[in-house]
């Protein structure tokens, strides 16, 4: 029997977990503390999104910018910080690519 996780298609998978372990704005996933990991996964779709349209990392950098500051109502944080966690959100779905097709 396979979970709701489970069920999702990968490249989703891919980002709801490169969301978690990369980006983290609000510092739930901690090595001494670990909140929910489904906590950034409404998310994964919006970045998903522009993942499939073609956005450089700059774009999805500045749309988890929005979410921080006006979904979260964070400070403002540097933006190229967001264009490395960009990156790596990318490569983590690209990654994840490549193992299902293989």
């Amino acid at each position: 029997m396979t979970n709701e996780y489970e069920r999702r298609p990968s490249s989703l998978r891919d980002v709801q977990r490169a969301l978690w372990q990369r980006w983290d704005p609000i510092g739930v996933n901690t090595p001494t503390n670990t909140g929910p990991d489904d906590e950034y996964d409404g998310y994964a779709p919006k970045v998903l999104g522009l993942i499939y349209r073609g956005a450089d990392d700059r774009e999805i950098a500045e749309a988890l910018l929005s979410i921080e500051v006006n979904g979260m109502g964070l400070d403002a944080r540097p933006i190229d910080t967001l264009v490395a966690v960009a990156r790596q959100v990318r490569a983590d779905f690209e990654d994840g690519l490549s193992r299902s097709a293989s």
